[in-house]
C-alpha cells in the first residue's frame, strides 16, 4: 500500500538539537518516502546551523513545510511546539538524527489508516517483530462516538507487561 498525504495530511516532525549534520539526510530520506508530507523541523535551541541547513534543505528539496525555533530545551517543548503551530490529520515524531529508518514509515501508518489503531509507537531495536496493536476503548472517534464494538474500560481486557506477561489487576 502507497501511502500519500494528498488525502490525508501528514506531518513528519523532526526535533531537532545542534543535528546540521544530519538534519538533511533525514528530511531527504523521509520526503522520499512521504513526498505529500509536510516536514516540520524544530529547531530546539541549536548553537550550530541547524535551522539554516534544514531551511535550505526545505527549499532544495521543493517539499511542504517548515523550520520552528523553540528556544525552551528539551524535546518535549520541541514536540510540543509542533502540535501547537501545525495541524495536521498523522504525525510521525523521529529524531532529526537518522536514529529512526523513514523507510519503515510506512508500517507505522498503516494501521492508523486501516483504522486498526489509534497511535503507534515504533522504537529502534526490535526490528519491528515485536508489534501488538492494542486499541483504547475510552478513546472517541472524530465525531465523539465510542467505535463500534468497542468493549468499556477495563471489561475484557488483561494487563500485560512488555513481553506479554500477565501482570496483576490493579
Amino acid at each position: 500500500m502507497t501511502i500519500t498525504a494528498k488525502q490525508i495530511r501528514i506531518a513528519v516532525v523532526l526535533p531537532a538539537y545542534n543535528e546540521e549534520t544530519t538534519v538533511a539526510n533525514t528530511m531527504s530520506e523521509f520526503h522520499a518516502e512521504l513526498p505529500d508530507a509536510m516536514i516540520i523541523v524544530v529547531n530546539n535551541n541549536s548553537s550550530d546551523h541547524t535551522h539554516a541547513v534544514a531551511t535550505q534543505t526545505l527549499g532544495a528539496l521543493g517539499a511542504k513545510g517548515k523550520v520552528l525555533d523553540e528556544p525552551r530545551a528539551g524535546k518535549g517543548n520541541a514536540v510540543r511546539r509542533a502540535f501547537l503551530e501545525v495541524d495536521a490529520d498523522i504525525y510521525v515524531l523521529a529524531d532529526a538524527d537518522q536514529t529512526y529508518p523513514a523507510a519503515r514509515v510506512h508500517d507505522l501508518i498503516k494501521p492508523l489508516l486501516e483504522n486498526r489503531a489509534d497511535m503507534v509507537v515504533g522504537d529502534r531495536r526490535s526490528g519491528g517483530d515485536g508489534g501488538r496493536l492494542r486499541r483504547n476503548p475510552r478513546v472517541q472517534d472524530r465525531a465523539g462516538v465510542r467505535r463500534p464494538g468497542s468493549s468499556p474500560p477495563n471489561q475484557g481486557r488483561r494487563r500485560t507487561g512488555a513481553r506479554g506477561d500477565p501482570q496483576p489487576q490493579r
